[in-house]
């Protein structure tokens, strides 16, 4: 339903600054929906890993056989042109449309590409966009507004240098624009901590910088998994909205995980705390299970499928966060789900107690009596403590060990965060 009344909405009266995904537009193609979209600049990013000349299907029909056209003026734009010479926007006047010569090759998936995406911004602000890569990129960032686009969609920010003597907030949004009239809603905002990372469900982030100082960001997207390299007293946060745009709630498992080298005989495990509040949308029901695997004692897990404050403190070796979505690729729309998680570690984490080597033996130690020259002594044997039996998890954690799953427990301190939340959300 949500779905029928937002395309209602954009045929009636036009939609202003929407982002939309690939399967989005493939909807409206196929239904050959003639559907208006407000905003002075048209963009389009493609995942950075594809490049000119576009040789792959389906890429290669989504950049020479798909137009943005500008109804003011009656100019047919081929996406090509903007991704060859290095630009993701073209300026007009607007209202736009999509249009495709064979709405069929629209296919946003391929043998090569388990998600072949792609996503238009219409906007009436002056986006400054950067196209976030798999494997990162690493770059510094000043004072203004940036819009990263992650077509895969998923994002990791990690933070890295700033300023001696400098501090700053980060405030993220989910969409693009100038303001909520233009689907651009507020995330939580973040103190500037060096080492931290912050992770984003959702293709389109905005980060609003408001000091007057530069920071050092690696920018990193993902699709249907992210690993966070897990040192002693790591610290991210874990946020997500369907209210810009809900193409998460279309991937069935999206798993963020940070570990130990469990292989490493340092670690044994780490106290973890996980707070914040999860808002569920009734009309979507996806949850999100959290699965904590301890070396010693086996693994629990917490699943939150309804909305609440969370609290969670567990010893885990390794740690692994799945978002599971909920509709299938022709529903993607809009939904009121909010998520906010703030995972951090103790600083000190235990440590692997070492066995002596059982193949070393001590060399004797010689001893000298003036009476009757130099002996020999043994030294006693050695105990050797059996270590516990190697992990056997690989990608996923073990389901082997599994306790039954703990409920989560709202605590007071989650509850101020949660009236944080709730004031972002509006009725939708």
């Amino acid at each position: 339903m949500a779905r029928e009344l937002l395309l209602l909405a954009a045929l009636v009266a036009g939609a202003s600054c929407f982002v939309y995904t690939c399967n989005e537009v493939k909807q409206m193609l196929n239904a050959d929906d003639e559907v208006l979209f407000h905003g002075s600049k048209a963009c389009v990013v493609i995942p950075a890993a594809v490049a000119f000349p576009f040789n792959d299907d389906p890429y290669t029909w989504y950049m020479y056989n798909t137009y943005l056209e500008d109804t003011d003026s009656g100019m047919k734009y081929e996406l090509t042109g903007l991704e060859e010479n290095g630009h993701f926007c073209m300026g007009g006047v607007g209202p736009w449309f999509i249009k495709s010569d064979d709405p069929a090759q629209f296919k946003c998936s391929s043998a090569k590409y388990k998600y072949a995406e792609i996503t238009f911004i219409f906007t009436s602000d002056e986006p400054n966009i950067v196209q976030a890569s798999v494997g990162g990129k690493t770059a510094t960032y000043g004072k203004g507004t940036h819009v990263f686009v992650a077509p895969e969609g998923g994002l990791m920010i990690q933070k890295n240098s700033i300023a001696d003597g400098k501090e700053t907030n980060m405030q993220f949004y989910s969409g693009a624009g100038q303001n909520e009239a233009e689907e651009r809603f507020a995330l939580m905002p973040e103190k500037f901590v060096v080492g931290t990372f912050t992770v984003i469900l959702g293709p389109v982030t905005t980060l609003v910088i408001e000091d007057d100082v530069t920071i050092q960001l690696t920018v990193n997207s993902f699709d249907d998994r992210q690993d966070i390299l897990a040192p002693p007293g790591f610290d991210f946060t874990f946020m997500s909205t369907g209210r810009a745009n809900d193409q998460q709630s279309s991937r069935t498992n999206t798993v963020v995980s940070a570990r130990y080298d469990i292989e490493d005989d340092a670690f044994e495990y780490d106290s973890i705390s996980i707070t914040g509040t999860v808002f569920i949308d009734p009309n979507v029901t996806n949850s999100i299970l959290i699965e904590c695997y301890n070396i010693v004692s086996g693994q629990k897990n917490f699943p939150i499928v309804d909305t609440s404050d969370v609290t969670i403190n567990a010893d885990c070796t390794a740690l692994e966060i799945t978002y599971e979505g909920s509709i299938g690729l022709e529903d993607i729309g809009r939904s009121s789900e909010v998520i906010y998680l703030r995972i951090s570690s103790n600083s000190n984490p235990v440590l692997k107690t070492a066995s002596p080597d059982p193949d070393a033996t001590d060399a004797p130690v010689v001893t000298a009596d003036p009476a009757t020259g130099p002996t020999r002594r043994t030294p006693p044997p050695t105990t050797t403590q059996t270590r516990p039996p190697p992990s056997t998890t690989a990608s996923r954690l073990s389901s082997t060990t599994t306790k039954k799953p703990t409920t989560t427990s709202a605590a007071s301190g989650a509850a101020i965060l949660s009236a944080l939340v709730v004031a972002l959300l509006r009725v939708f």
